[in-house]
């Protein structure tokens, strides 16, 4: 697994699609109502992504030509960029076909965050602050004390619960994610894990809190959260054929498991760029997909921030959904970048950040110290 305020606000309304691509709107973080003149158009993809060529995207060819390169030198397997809801650039490698899915790892994370939003905005949970055991109240839960009881929806968004796992980011053996695996009953397993720290008290990465969020998602509304998800998410974003692993007691897994093609990684993606709007609906609420360009929790890994289940380098600009191997949705809201990338290698973020600003002609950001997490598991 590996690392990453403003909030992209209102979007002008889009126009219906008509015949796969809708006519073009604008695309401005709401701060920047004043400089609506100013802004370039944006499209919405309809049945498959409008194109556009380098020069139409205003983004650098050659730039574009090294990132390919890049990950074909980093044993990428698939990457699609977009620049203001257009198709610029794609490229597959090896055996990997654009019809390919490609295993997110925990990315997966990210859609489950965004599942949540949606949960909340339609009363099926009561907010993040919600203590998370009283969404379990027939199960026994060893090592239950006053910290355990007050560990929230919010803790498990933050990787701040507290509870006793090893999963490191940088490397070793990840212990707990094997148990988990290993085990009957995932839920019971993370609900039972001792208490390390005080809920809040600082990050640890733990896919068991992703799954927890799963379990709440899928006893809260009553249904499969697979079966949630095609409804209130993929289907309205036109993606097809989505998979998604399950526990041994049925229920999809929260921290890893789900596989789509990078074109519909991007639309993932690109949701989150125009602030959970697709086409005029308002699919996740704006003020959820909000917290995730304003980040508050160390990561412990440089700069690295995290919020809700998305990491993020605010001083480059950069917001993503990382998964082991490098497969990743990201944001970029100053360039209007939404793009995916899958593949079976760790490779340095820097600079592939810096390939990506000057693809999008634009001077690379003060450089960083990110650290570039390696982990060990496939299953992340």
């Amino acid at each position: 697994m590996q690392t990453i305020h403003k909030l992209l606000g209102a979007m002008a309304c889009a126009l219906a699609l008509s015949a796969g691509v809708a006519a073009p709107v604008s695309e401005q973080p709401a701060s920047a109502a004043a400089a609506a003149s100013a802004s370039p158009p944006v499209f919405w993809p309809g049945a498959d992504w409008a194109t556009a060529t380098p020069e139409e995207a205003d983004m650098d060819a050659g730039a574009l030509d090294d990132l390919v390169a890049f990950g074909a030198a980093n044993e990428m397997d698939s990457m699609v960029i977009t620049r203001h809801g257009r198709l610029v650039r794609e490229a597959y490698y090896g055996d990997f076909k654009a019809e390919h899915k490609h295993r997110l790892n925990s990315a997966t994370k990210g859609i489950v965050a965004a599942l949540v939003g949606i949960a909340i905005s339609q009363g099926h949970i009561r907010s993040p602050a919600a203590p998370v055991l009283g969404f379990f109240p027939n199960r026994t839960v060893a090592h239950r004390d006053a910290r355990k009881e007050a560990i929230t929806v919010q803790h498990l968004l933050d990787m701040t619960s507290g509870l006793d796992w090893q999963e490191p980011l940088t490397g070793g053996r990840v212990h707990s994610l094997m148990e988990l695996r290993g085990s009957s009953d995932w839920v019971q397993f993370v609900l039972d894990r001792p208490m390390a720290q005080a809920p809040g008290a600082g990050f640890n990465y733990n896919s068991g809190n992703s799954h927890l969020l799963a379990a709440i998602l899928t006893r809260q509304t009553g249904q499969p959260l697979h079966a949630y998800a095609q409804t209130h998410l993929f289907g309205p974003l036109g993606l097809r054929d989505v998979s998604w692993e399950a526990d041994p007691q049925g229920i999809s897994t929260g921290g890893f498991g789900v596989q789509m093609r990078t074109r519909d990684m991007a639309r993932v993606a690109l949701l989150y760029l125009r602030g959970g709007e697709w086409n005029g609906r308002q699919l996740v609420p704006r003020e959820w997909v909000a917290r995730v360009f304003a980040p508050t929790v160390s990561m412990g890994l440089g700069s690295a921030r995290y919020a809700d289940q998305w990491w993020s380098m605010p001083e480059r600009g950069v917001f993503m959904a990382v998964g082991f191997h490098r497969q990743i949705l990201l944001v970029m809201p100053r360039h209007g970048i939404a793009a995916a990338f899958t593949g079976r290698k760790h490779w340095a973020f820097a600079p592939w950040m810096d390939l990506l600003d000057r693809a999008a002609q634009t001077p690379s950001a003060v450089s960083t110290s990110v650290a570039s997490p390696t982990g060990t598991a496939a299953e992340r």
